[in-house]
């Protein structure tokens, strides 16, 4: 082994930084200084004002503090009502019927025609069917 390789083996480690590079905290991304909310206001409500702020957070689906934000800065949050979302759910259910059966009619198997236009008549009435 040459003496000049030795000499190299025991050349001292170059120095670790001396601080570590921050690590990055869980949760979300913190918000820019100017973004930060540092201000707070107490608010007593009655008991039939704070039921009124309860359903319409419950409904939008935020706490009533942003609700209350959002409401008070011009941008309260879309409330969707109970009946509009079950009927959403009724028409999804509706369109991915639908979808089926016109792909059905898409394929150029004509054996099921006359089963097709049964879910289709099914189909309209149950759009117009009175509830």
């Amino acid at each position: 082994m040459n003496m000049n390789n030795l000499h190299d083996i025991f050349q001292p480690l170059p120095e670790a930084p001396a601080t570590p590079p921050p690590r990055r905290k869980r949760g979300p991304t913190p918000k820019p200084s100017a973004e930060k909310r540092t201000h707070r206001i107490a608010v007593y409500l009655s008991d039939s004002e704070m039921k009124v702020i309860d359903g319409f957070s419950e409904l939008s689906k935020v706490c009533p503090a942003a609700y209350l934000r959002k409401a008070a800065l011009g941008t309260p949050p879309v409330v969707v009502p109970l009946v509009n979302q079950q009927i959403w759910e009724q028409l999804g259910r509706a369109a991915a019927n639908l979808n089926q059966l016109t792909k059905l009619l898409n394929s150029n198997d004509h054996s099921y025609l006359s089963e097709t236009r049964i879910a289709l008549i099914r189909f309209r009435q149950a759009l117009v069917a009175q509830k």
